[in-house]
């Protein structure tokens, strides 16, 4: 990450250099991004040990720590769709090779990709799937295999 070299007197000396709220708001999101606190001090000219300062409040801890999970759960969620579609191609690709083994084994990968992507996104729930008047459904997952492959191979 570029940081703007800004050309202006530093202060030396005295009382370190108060930063309005908006900029110790935009510290707190360079450092959340991964810019050091000598980097950030430059950029408002104030020293590292006055950032480091302004980010040891509780308020900006709590707002680094929200900023940095943000940050770790997009990264995440990116991640995770091109799997799941790199996934979905392969899986694709075994019903085109009429491979029932293939399959099963690219669905699971999807299925654990999913429970990965919603565990990143915190929503992490147990589903519980059921048939009627709420008995346990039943599924028979080679006829449900051998209809997907048969649809398949009539040009469906």
């Amino acid at each position: 990450m570029q940081i703007p070299f800004i050309d202006t007197f530093r202060h030396r000396g005295g009382a370190p250099r108060k930063l309005k709220p908006a900029q110790v708001e935009e510290v707190i999101k360079l450092t959340a991004s991964g810019v050091d606190c000598r980097a950030v001090g430059r950029v408002f000219d104030v020293s590292h040990q006055t950032v480091r300062n302004y980010l040891k409040s509780p308020e900006a801890q709590e707002k680094l720590h929200l900023l940095r999970e943000a940050i770790k759960q997009t990264i995440m969620e990116r991640t995770a769709d091109e799997l799941i579609g790199g996934a979905a191609n392969v899986a694709r690709a075994k019903i085109d090779d009429n491979d029932a083994k293939g399959l099963d084994a690219a669905t699971r990968a999807i299925l654990n990709l999913e429970k990965a992507s919603a565990s990143a996104a915190g929503e992490n729930r147990k589903m519980e799937v059921t048939g009627p008047a709420g008995a346990p459904l039943q599924i028979d997952v080679r006829a449900l295999i051998g209809q997907i492959l048969a649809h398949h191979t009539e040009g469906g």
